[in-house]
């Protein structure tokens, strides 16, 4: 995290946490920044933990013409598979009557 917004870790780009709004695109590339175009803002969603889960409302997100989908992967890169990544598997819970998404701790 820096200044309020979240790293994608291979750009070093950098999204607003409050509101999914992109503040830098490559920022050490200026020749991809011109090459590649911007991706959309991202749906903001409000987060809490308990020291071991970690509760995402899935109602209300901010609308900022953004992606509506929750997205968690492991390492990426060109030539690997899901099958080849070796990270943990999350547990997902949907809790219907608080219209919350919980991840788990531990793995499955």
């Amino acid at each position: 995290m820096k200044d309020g917004c979240i790293v994608f870790p291979t750009t070093d780009s950098t999204f607003d946490l409050r509101t999914g709004e992109i503040k830098e695109w490559y920022p050490k590339n200026p020749v991809l920044r011109v090459l590649t175009p911007a991706l959309r803002n991202l749906f903001v969603y409000s987060v809490k933990t308990d020291g071991q889960n970690i509760y995402i409302s899935i109602s209300g997100g901010v609308k900022s013409g953004a992606s509506a989908e929750i997205v968690i992967s492991g390492k990426a890169q060109p030539g690997v598979t899901a099958s080849d990544v070796n990270v943990d598997e999350v547990r997902m819970v949907v809790n219907e009557s608080q219209r919350d998404l919980v991840l788990a701790g531990g793995t499955n």
